[in-house]
């Protein structure tokens, strides 16, 4: 940072693992440390702790990833952060925490939010860089989450996050009809279906996404047909694996209020998966062409052979699958969404009406 006389006032070194910032040092003063940062290990992408100033503060966030609360070792609160629905925060308290608005890096002196690919003004409630991956992203470069950040994220500045919840959403509306509960059950009912769209989106955080079966992907050096076939494998057999915890939950003639909840997180987890094998199945991926990755065949439980898990080694080496989903750009991208819905509704209705609803819908109605 530039003072009025333009000599540097501040200059900061940041550390990352991945693209989470761990932390920052003062590079005018023997890169002395500023700050560090801990972050959830599963789920959405969140700070936990900093330490700064020798001492340790707690961030309390929302379910859009917004930091509402920082607090001290006793739990005393700090500060309070408030937002519009485009990013603007009104901030109460004197922490210079930069992790605010969707848990990402405020700058302080621009008033713009880092995330990682681009910049984002909350003043304008756009980018103010062009789309990385240019029109396979939507015809609007600059916008953000289609324009819809209330309802959707966007981690990276890459691409929304609201397809999975859309087809969940979908999927469940279309299985658990109003028919099945009392009027005044609703608000429970969109309890139930938050928790499996919850553990359906956080399947794309912490351990879960760099677990490549959990979304019909493969590492970049497993390129024989051995090796392809290998993975193949793994994604059939977590789908096994997952359908397996949902029945152990739901075993006894009476389950548990937990083991009911339990069995919502795996079902929701099943179904990124099942959805998965629609956006990353490819023919003969290159990297972007649209030709190449080929029509969809199969299905998540019966994998075909003519199609490969997609490459994937990081968000810096994407491999096959790219800076976009391939079942956007495939010839048959429109049909692969159906599909995924198809499965998702079918799966629901085995699963969460003919299973879970008789054994749990109970338990969650008598709850306040």
């Amino acid at each position: 940072m530039l003072g009025l006389d333009w000599s540097l006032d501040e200059h900061r070194k940041f550390v990352y693992d991945g693209y989470k910032l761990v932390a920052e040092f003062d590079a005018l003063n023997s890169d002395a440390l500023l700050a560090n940062y801990l972050w959830q290990p599963m789920g959405l992408d969140v700070p936990l702790m900093r330490t700064a100033n020798s001492a340790n503060e707690y961030f309390v966030a929302d379910g859009n990833k917004n930091v509402i609360e920082l607090r001290d070792a006793t739990g005393v609160i700090m500060d309070t952060y408030d937002y519009t629905p485009f990013g603007g925060v009104t901030h109460a308290g004197s922490s210079d925490n930069p992790f605010q608005f969707s848990s990402e890096y405020h700058d302080s002196e621009t008033g713009l939010i880092y995330y990682n690919y681009r910049y984002y003004s909350p003043v304008l409630g756009r980018w103010i860089n062009r789309d990385p991956i240019e029109e396979e992203g939507g015809m609007n470069l600059y916008g953000m989450c289609e324009n819809d950040n209330a309802g959707k994220l966007d981690k990276l500045g890459l691409w929304t996050g609201g397809v999975h919840g859309t087809i969940t959403t979908q999927s469940f509306n279309a299985v658990i009809v109003e028919s099945m509960y009392k009027k005044e059950d609703a608000s429970k009912v969109a309890k139930v279906r938050s928790m499996i769209i919850d553990a359906n989106k956080a399947t794309d955080s912490g351990t879960f996404a760099n677990s490549m079966q959990y979304h019909y992907n493969r590492p970049l050096t497993a390129i024989t047909d051995t090796e392809i076939e290998t993975w193949r494998m793994n994604y059939s057999q977590l789908i096994i694996t997952l359908d397996n915890n949902f029945s152990d939950e739901l075993k006894e003639q009476q389950p548990t209020l937990k083991n009911c909840s339990n069995a919502l997180v795996f079902l929701g987890r099943a179904s990124h998966v099942w959805q998965d094998y629609y956006a990353h199945a490819i023919a003969n991926g290159s990297n972007g062409s649209k030709n190449s990755i080929g029509n969809i065949e199969g299905s998540p439980f019966s994998v075909s052979r003519s199609l490969k898990p997609s490459s994937w080694g990081s968000i810096w080496s994407r491999g096959e699958h790219g800076a976009s989903e391939p079942g956007n750009r495939a010839p048959d991208a429109t049909v692969r969404n159906t599909a995924s819905e198809t499965t998702t509704t079918s799966s629901f209705t085995s699963r969460l009406r003919d299973t879970w609803w008789p054994k749990c819908w109970c338990l969650y109605a008598k709850t306040k």
